[in-house]
Order: structure tokens, then sequence, then C-alpha cells
């Protein structure tokens, strides 16, 4: 059995401009996020969505800063603290998209109620009229 040398994957450019790829487009979602998140807080029911969304976007920023350090110095602890802030955009963004799912049930079935009790008031609970 030869041993093979291990090289340091970033010392490959392709590798290199991949993650300053992903470092551009961490950026922009994450500044998207936050000017979104903002607008959407404006108002007190928006406040609800919207804050989450500008904090997992801060999240975001942080990770691409912490890769941008990352990539300079090779530090590992640059790299756990990337990809840690990586981890809590995704988690904020795993439970805000499973509770507006919820949310979007709950309101249709809010809606068939409604409509169900607005047929029986319009029929007069007569069932030879549904």
């Amino acid at each position: 059995m030869s041993e093979e040398t291990v090289q340091n994957p970033l010392e490959l450019p392709s590798n290199r401009a991949i993650i300053k790829k992903m470092i551009f487009e961490m950026k922009f979602l994450g500044i998207f996020g936050v000017i979104s998140g903002g607008l959407v807080s404006l108002s007190i029911i928006g406040a609800l969505f919207g804050i989450p969304m500008l904090i997992s976007s801060l999240r975001l920023i942080d990770s691409a800063k912490k890769f941008t350090s990352f990539m300079d110095s090779y530090s590992s602890d640059d790299l756990l603290k990337a990809l840690l802030f990586q981890r809590s955009y995704f988690r904020f963004n795993f439970w805000y998209i499973i509770i507006s799912i919820v949310i979007v049930i709950l309101y249709f079935v809010a809606i068939f109620m409604f409509l169900d009790k607005f047929q029986e008031m319009a029929t007069g609970g007569n069932p030879l009229f549904s």
C-alpha cells in the first residue's frame, strides 16, 4: 500500500472559488433577509414573522464573515464559528417553515369551518337545502 499525501483542499483554486462564491451568496441572502425582515416587522402582526427572519439573516451574515476570516487564516476556530452560525440560520429557517405550514393549515381549517357555518346559516340549518 502506498501512502497518499493529504493535500489541504483549500489550496485548490477551484475550491477557493466555490467558497468565495458561497460567501457572496450568503451575504446577499443575509442582506436581503435583513431588509425584508425589517419591512415585514413594521406591523405588529408582521413582527411575529419579521423578527425571526431578521435574526436568522444576521446569523447568515455572521457566518459569511467567519468563512471570509477562515479563508484568510485557516483557523479551525473561525471554521467552527462559521458552521455554528450557518447551523443557527438553517435551524431558524427550519422552524420558521414548520410554524408557517402549521399556521396555513390552521387558517384553511378556520376558513372551512366559517364556510360551513355560513352555509348552515344561509340554509336555516335545513339539510334539504344543502
